[in-house]
């Protein structure tokens, strides 16, 4: 699985694989941050090879490691809702959620 995480309070977001356990991973992320960490996008059937070709899709929005920055209307961003349950956005410097009405 290809997850995306956000890190509240920042426009951060990691873009990582786990094979199963996607709670778990989260819970081991969050254990290391003192900010909260929010799942905000997952590619189930996502393998490692997909994970990288992400990594270099966003180079441009690159951080550090694994972590990137969300701007508004930027291709992550798009990326990002394209593939969420919730809608994605950027306000005040900060990436937010919303959940997606459905009609």
């Amino acid at each position: 699985m290809v997850y995306f995480i956000s890190e509240s309070g920042t426009k951060n977001v990691k873009i990582g694989y786990t094979r199963d356990d996607i709670f778990g991973r989260l819970q081991t992320l969050q254990t290391g941050n003192c900010r909260k960490l929010t799942l905000i996008g997952l590619i189930r059937d996502g393998t490692m090879k997909d994970e990288t070709l992400l990594h270099k899709r966003f180079k441009n929005s690159w951080i550090n490691l694994e972590w990137f920055e969300v701007k508004e209307g930027s291709d992550l961003l798009t990326y990002i809702n394209s593939i969420s349950d919730s809608h994605v956005d950027v306000v005040n410097d900060k990436v937010q959620t919303y959940k997606k009405m459905k009609m």
